[in-house]
């Protein structure tokens, strides 16, 4: 089953040096899979709906939709998108507690309101997990303050940050309320050489036949691995 869910989300831009980040918050950008949670059930960046048991769920607030992203660690990428393709397989439920799999989140669109007022309302809902939590936020003081915090993060083997305005209203598509804070920039490249396994499972992400010789996507080229 697949949803129309790209066109519902918010996306980043790129921060620049000119764009002064003081007052914005800031949050770590989790390399996980990014999820989004309709109130009822939880589907991929690519609409995808992910069978997820209940227990997991159960963490969830009720009727409240979610954007988040499925994290099982730093350094796990690749261990959180076996993980998920597992759970596209499998004809029966997947434990994802067993694998420390969390729900980050990171917005609620459903909620009215400034992002400063829909976090204070989500946290108002949220009840203490294990399993789905609201990311931690800083205010940012400045330029430095923001380096130091990537750099932080970056040490523990963390993707990089994201910025948002906490004025800004949830906007669909690309918004310049919501920045992506990385040492290096993502671009697009092409894979000629893949395992079948993990072919398969981007061209499910991706939306693209497997019959195809050549994939595009957006990857990480600082050490040319992908």
């Amino acid at each position: 089953m697949s949803k129309n869910i790209t066109n519902s989300m918010s996306l980043p831009r790129e921060w620049t040096k000119e764009i002064d980040p003081t007052g914005w918050w800031i949050t770590e950008k989790y390399d996980g899979i990014r999820a989004y949670w309709d109130g009822h059930s939880l589907y991929t960046k690519k609409g995808i709906k992910i069978p997820l048991d209940e227990h997991f769920t159960s963490h969830f607030p009720s009727g409240i939709v979610l954007d988040g992203e499925l994290w099982c660690g730093y350094n796990s990428l690749v261990k959180m998108q076996a993980i998920l393709t597992k759970i596209l397989k499998s004809t029966n439920q997947v434990c994802l507690e067993a694998d420390k799999v969390q729900y980050k989140i990171f917005d609620a669109p459903s909620l009215d309101g400034s992002y400063s007022q829909r976090i204070h309302k989500l946290r108002q809902q949220m009840n203490p997990n294990s399993v789905a939590s609201v990311v931690d936020i800083l205010e940012c003081t400045g330029e430095a303050h923001l380096m130091q915090a990537l750099e932080q993060i970056e040490k523990k083997g963390g993707e990089g940050l994201v910025i948002r305005d906490p004025k800004s209203f949830y906007e669909k598509g690309r918004t310049n309320s919501l920045l992506k804070v990385k040492s290096y920039k993502d671009t697009e490249v092409t894979m000629i050489e893949i395992s079948p396994n993990s072919y398969a499972y981007l061209c499910l992400q991706c939306g693209l036949n497997q019959k195809s010789d050549l994939l595009h996507f957006v990857g990480r080229t600082e050490n040319h691995v992908l």
